[in-house]
């Protein structure tokens, strides 16, 4: 595993060959909000036939990777709701 925070031509020539369905991004993929922008547009592109199926470890409360934009509650304050 490696800690991808941008695209490298291994990996693009990998997406490509293998045709990945998906990527999931993990805290140590997301540094900056442009950064995390160019990473995804850059798997995109390095898949052109299949868009690929992007998702990330963000569960919300305590499991925040993405530091901008609109945090909701954990799965527990949703229950507890």
């Amino acid at each position: 595993p490696q800690a991808l925070t941008k695209m490298n031509d291994e990996v693009a020539s990998l997406v490509k060959k293998y045709q990945f369905g998906g990527i999931i991004l993990f805290a140590e993929n997301v540094k900056t909000t442009k950064q995390t922008v160019q990473l995804t547009d850059d798997y995109q592109k390095a898949s052109p036939k299949i868009p690929l199926m992007l998702s990330i470890d963000q569960e919300g409360g305590i499991v925040t990777r993405l530091g901008e934009g609109t945090n909701f509650p954990g799965n527990m304050a949703l229950g507890a709701a």
